[in-house]
């Protein structure tokens, strides 16, 4: 997903566990689907409860959350009386409580990792459907094959698919590289798989590509937490060398595709691998890591309608926060000296010790032994090491309502940076009214994502497949 890891507050790995209730005589059946949604930080997350009742003494509970692409997540009890119901979460430290205000509508709160949200349902007359007309379906007119290749650094086999024109010859070919956080090879997010649509126009344009679940999701191995950007560096040098040694593929026309942190990565690669034919970045760094994520709050923040005065704070305690992860490569230390910063900050401001202890759990969902190798390192990366050293064609492209990486400052940035490369073609796009991922949007914010039903601008499309066909005329 981008290059700020979005909290995704359902947890996709968990267990089947015991289903108990025992409905009191004459309870009415509340079988069916209950839909809601909760505003997690800016972003609206749509979240179905199915109850159904088993051999009329007890339901089974699952939970879907289309917009992250979770469908049948197992849950636990299911606690019912005249007027109220409470559906336990163990596997993801949550539990829902509601009202029964009519026959069709629940008043409730969803509550996980400490942190309380609104959450009414509604019953579902039908199963949820997400409209994504660009998503591929078969049949499709090339040949694909999910395959696995080696990275010898890690020692890790990772999982994905190819695909490739069927007629007999050698191709064009691209890696895709995923933004951060745990992707999935279509790199799905909010209901959208973009490197499926993305994989699927190019492949028809005459360009293989393959795109690969990332370490320690899905197929892949390894472990994606405590890695870092240079691990899936590495991770994607290891497909590019896979590309090469198929039979249609030209291998000396292999480039790399990366989106928002994969950009970064296409950058670091494109330093190092002296045969790598292009690289092209989709809203991809032009700065800091620091910068962009400072950039980025504020933009968004002011977006929002967020008091100047809460801004400037927000500016000045994360600046503290930062400072103190750059300082301290020790993770338990890291954490803590976090931890206590902002403990003493806000006790000091004067908030009510249950505030301040909500606030540092806060922080800790973010900021945690397993993400603070990758978000010292983002930090303190910045592509600006790389350009000079980059000497294949670049083609660099942005929204202008991107909210997490600005438009401006970043292809500023990168056109400037490889302006003191060997790179002969540097070519660099703003797309009006385009957010993170590329769709048509309103604001940019991430809460439009999912309600979108545009997966990736054609317009974008067409240039990302031209730009590649016409290296090679």
């Amino acid at each position: 997903m981008n290059i700020q890891r979005v909290l995704l507050f359902i947890a996709l790995t968990c267990y089947l566990s015991v289903f108990n209730v025992y409905p009191q005589a004459g309870q009415t059946d509340i079988s069916g689907s209950w839909l809601g949604s909760i505003d997690a930080g800016g972003i609206t997350l749509r979240i179905v409860f199915n109850l159904e009742l088993q051999d009329g003494n007890m339901y089974m509970a699952t939970m879907d959350s289309p917009d992250q692409g979770a469908k049948g997540i197992p849950l636990g009890d299911v606690i019912l009386t005249a007027d109220t119901i409470v559906i336990k979460a163990p596997n993801l430290a949550g539990e829902y409580a509601g009202v029964i205000d009519k026959e069709d509508e629940v008043s409730g709160t969803w509550t996980q990792g400490g942190r309380k949200f609104n959450l009414d349902l509604k019953k579902s007359r039908g199963e949820l459907a997400i409209n994504r007309p660009q998503e591929p379906k078969p049949p499709f007119p090339y040949s694909s094959m999910d395959m696995e290749f080696r990275n010898p650094v890690a020692k890790i086999n990772l999982a994905g698919t190819v695909t490739y024109p069927s007629e007999k010859g050698r191709y064009p070919a691209v890696v895709l590289v995923s933004g951060s956080g745990p992707q999935d090879r279509n790199e799905e997010l909010m209901g959208h798989k973009p490197f499926a649509v993305l994989a699927d126009f190019l492949t028809r344009n005459g360009i293989v590509v393959l795109r690969y679940d990332d370490r320690g999701v899905g197929k892949s191995g390894g472990s994606f937490e405590g890695s870092t950007s240079a691990d899936f560096a590495d991770d994607a040098s290891a497909a590019t060398d896979y590309l090469k040694t198929l039979d249609f593929v030209d291998p000396a026309k292999v480039g790399i595709i990366g989106h928002s942190e994969g950009g970064l990565i296409a950058f670091m690669l494109a330093a190092r691998i002296d045969d790598l034919a292009f690289i092209i970045t989709l809203a991809g760094p032009g700065c800091s890591g620091r910068t962009i994520i400072e950039d980025q709050t504020e933009y968004i923040s002011r977006l929002n309608g967020v008091p100047e005065a809460t801004i400037k704070e927000s500016q000045l305690i994360n600046s503290l926060i930062y400072d103190i992860i750059e300082e301290n490569e020790n993770i338990t230390r890291g954490v803590e000296r976090v931890k206590d910063t902002v403990r003493y900050y806000y006790s000091q401001k004067g908030y009510k010790s249950e505030i301040v202890d909500q606030i540092v759990t806060n922080i800790g969902t973010s900021i945690n032994p397993l993400s603070y190798r990758w978000l010292r390192y983002f930090y303190m990366a910045d592509p600006g090491d790389y350009f000079e050293s980059v000497s294949c064609p670049v083609f660099a492209l942005n929204g202008s309502k991107d909210c997490q990486v600005l438009a401006d400052v970043n292809i500023e940035g990168i056109s400037n940076g490889l302006a003191k490369s060997n790179s002969k073609k540097v070519d660099t796009r703003i797309y009006p009214d385009l957010n993170h991922l590329f769709q048509h949007c309103e604001t940019g914010l991430l809460n439009e994502y999912s309600q979108i039903e545009e997966t990736i601008s054609p317009e974008v499309l067409n240039d990302i497949a031209g730009w590649i066909s016409d290296l090679f005329r």
